[in-house]
């Protein structure tokens, strides 16, 4: 699919070539099994423009309908963490240790296991959190599995960061796939970007 932005659209300086490629099968000779991959490319025909595209996918490995993720087990390949304010911007401009902290995911660790004691912004209690992921280039940045269904998620990027958010906004009021509603933390997103706000 290939998406064409044109100048002032979306606050960009120039014009912009936007392609996206997905994939229902990986195409990775090590990986034998179905998969999704999204590849998101972005060419200024006649101006540079800076962009951080990301991808908002709601993810529930327990299927739709089953209820929310706080079971699902997380591990992230990152030890830092970006703090947020309360308007969910970067504005202290630090980086932390996950170390300690409400924000560790370097082993697997539920969701849910320490999820009320994290503040989502704007009110709401949830992860809305940006990560550094360690290392450099394509390399593994999480991974996900649902004890109850048996599925797991393997996450790879070449970003230097990824927000998690773990559906804190959404209110029984969204409708998805057969009529079913989606439930607070009812589904999480890992956007891989670039830095936020950079």
């Amino acid at each position: 699919m290939a998406y064409r932005i044109s100048k002032g659209r979306f606050g960009l300086d120039g014009k912009d070539f936007l392609e996206i490629w997905r994939c229902t099968q990986r195409t990775s000779c090590r990986a034998r099994t179905p998969g999704l991959s999204i590849r998101t490319n972005a060419t200024a025909l006649n101006k540079a423009t800076p962009v951080n595209f990301l991808q908002h996918l709601y993810l529930n490995l327990g299927g739709q309908g089953s209820g929310d993720v706080l079971g699902h087990t997380l591990q992230l390949s990152a030890s830092r963490y970006i703090p947020l304010d309360d308007e969910l911007l970067p504005s202290s401009g630090r980086v932390d240790p996950v170390a300690g902290t409400n924000y560790d995911f370097r082993t697997l660790t539920p969701i849910g296991a320490r999820i009320s004691q994290v503040s989502g912004g704007k009110g709401l209690v949830g992860y809305d959190t940006s990560y550094v992921i360690d290392g450099d280039g394509m390399r593994k940045v999480a991974a996900v599995r649902d004890r109850k269904s048996g599925r797991r998620l393997e996450l790879w990027a070449n970003q230097p960061a990824m927000q998690l958010y773990t559906g804190n906004g959404l209110n029984n009021t969204i409708k998805g796939k057969a009529g079913k509603v989606y439930e607070r933390y009812g589904g999480f997103c890992l956007e891989t970007q670039g830095y936020p706000d950079a």
